[in-house]
């Protein structure tokens, strides 16, 4: 596996086909943010630094995520940005 070649999920709400989750992953552009329901991505959007890109996936969250939604990382809180914690 290529340094460049990883996506890691953070969010995710629901199960099967209506599932909505979020992750990061490593491109040669930068850090990519993408949100998905079931197989469909529905934003995705490049960022120059991956602290950037956490600020994203919380603003995503808030988005498209209902309060209290469980973050995909257990020792994440739910409620904490994304972009306090390395991943």
């Amino acid at each position: 596996m290529a340094a460049l070649d990883w996506w890691r999920e953070i969010w995710s709400v629901g199960d099967g086909a209506s599932r909505r989750y979020c992750g990061i992953a490593r491109t040669p552009d930068g850090y990519a943010v993408d949100v998905f329901v079931g197989d469909q991505c529905l934003e995705s959007e490049t960022f120059p630094t991956r602290i950037e890109a956490a600020y994203a996936v919380d603003i995503y969250r808030r988005r498209y995520a209902p309060e209290g939604a469980e973050a995909a990382i257990p020792f994440m809180a739910p409620t904490a940005p994304a972009a306090t914690y390395r991943n």
